[in-house]
């Protein structure tokens, strides 16, 4: 498969991201990533993955508890074990990448769309009757936090709409009793926004196969992403886990035309 091509700004990043990697692991962990969105920007966009490969070195060494892998694919239940684990130090590491710490920032509507942004996953939230192109995913969350046992705002209609229809109503509400009772579901509940996100991860490497033309990219994509989850050992890597989980939930898998 042909190499792809950055303008030199880009390359210089690169040179920084690969200098921010130290360790046997963190230099694979590192490489294999580097070379899956070398893939993905093809077909995507260029990527900004700085901070995400700096966090992927970080998770790596402060690893504890190494997770057992299947010898020829990552199953379901090991990303799930992943956000058992790990599903607060990841939180935490979103939460402080996308909305700097700051809890204000869980709840969001960012100028000029026409949908709010919620939690750490910036979960898509439309008004009833609004549509665009990106893949709506708050109210599945919602689902997912109900499963779990915490209770989802009453208040909210039988869809779970976003009930604010403009971004000036939204920011007008923004300390309103419902979006504060919002704020705080989505505070207490980041390892389950983690395994929510993981949910989607397990999914995206077949996904991302299937829009593949030939064998041979089938098989390079793969191996990159696989050299990205996993350590040397054959064990799933969280660190790797992470960079994965982060690029896919906020740059998508490249395969809808729509968010291209």
């Amino acid at each position: 498969m042909p190499s792809v091509v950055r303008a030199e700004s880009d390359i210089d990043a690169w040179s920084r991201i690969r200098a921010s990697c130290n360790g046997e692991i963190s230099k694979k962990c590192c490489k294999g990533y580097e070379d899956f969105i070398g893939w993905h920007a093809k077909s995507r966009l260029k990527p900004m993955v700085q901070r995400k490969l700096d966090s992927c070195g970080r998770m790596e060494t402060e690893a504890d508890s190494p997770l057992s892998l299947a010898p020829a694919r990552l199953e379901e239940s090991q990303y799930i074990r992943i956000a058992e684990f790990y599903g607060n130090k990841i939180g935490q590491k979103i939460f402080r990448n996308e909305a700097g710490g700051n809890i204000e920032l869980l709840t969001h509507w960012l100028k000029g769309e026409n949908h709010a942004s919620m939690g750490i996953g910036h979960f898509i939230w439309y008004p009833k009757g609004t549509d665009g192109p990106y893949t709506e995913t708050f109210p599945t969350l919602l689902g997912h936090l109900g499963k779990a046992g915490f209770d989802i705002p009453s208040w909210l209609d039988a869809e779970r709409n976003c009930p604010w229809r403009t971004e000036k109503d939204f920011k007008t509400n923004l300390n309103s009793p419902e979006m504060n009772e919002l704020k705080r579901l989505m505070q207490k509940t980041m390892p389950q926004q983690v395994e929510f996100m993981i949910n989607r991860l397990s999914s995206a490497l077949p996904a991302i196969l299937e829009t593949l033309p030939s064998e041979s990219d089938k098989r390079h994509v793969e191996r990159q992403f696989r050299r990205t989850a996993t350590r040397p050992d054959g064990t799933v890597s969280p660190g790797g886990v992470y960079a994965l989980l982060d690029y896919v939930h906020f740059k998508g898998e490249g395969i809808n035309p729509n968010e291209r």
